[in-house]
């Protein structure tokens, strides 16, 4: 053997370099479903934090407001400019939720943006943006941010009229 034994070096085989490939491969496929799994379980762990948040915010907007909960929407048939989630200047600009009427109770003034809600639009024209700054979560006018169960619209809007007016 002499000299040509000793200058040989050892190395890898295509045949166990498939082997290894193939075994990564197997643990890839097992490993994928689970890393899935759990991250749409992080995400609606989020979701449902932020949610908790939004009612507390709100819980404590109404223990500061005499037992009302947040307005959905207070001016939508006068000037269309107040939102739960925030305050516009005028009808083309989106909304900003840090002079929403619950910034004061968030951390950080903002409504969180839900993390399962991946077609969230931003830009012109203003009514991509009409709900801008919610974070895509909704809020019911109907029953919860108004009064318009226990009467009419007209009710509701001639409230609101003198709300906004005194």
């Amino acid at each position: 053997m002499g000299q040509a034994g000793a200058n040989m070096k050892k190395a890898f085989t295509v045949v166990e370099l498939l082997v290894v490939i193939a075994i990564v491969a197997l643990l890839m496929s097992i490993l994928m479903p689970t890393l899935v799994t759990a991250r749409a379980q992080a995400r609606q762990v989020v979701c449902k934090s932020n949610i908790r948040q939004l009612l507390l915010a709100n819980i404590g907007y109404a223990s500061e407001n005499d037992g009302s909960y947040v307005h959905a929407a207070l001016d939508i048939f006068i000037a269309n400019k107040h939102r739960w989630h925030g305050v516009r200047d005028d009808i083309n600009s989106p909304f900003d939720p840090v002079r929403g009427p619950l910034a004061a109770y968030l951390a950080d003034g903002c409504v969180k943006r839900c993390p399962k809600k991946v077609a969230f639009r931003h830009g012109d024209p203003w009514d991509w943006d009409f709900e801008d700054g919610c974070g895509g979560y909704g809020y019911n006018m109907t029953y919860i941010g108004s009064r318009i169960w226990a009467g009419s619209y007209e009710d509701e809007k001639c409230r609101i009229t003198k709300e906004i007016l005194s």
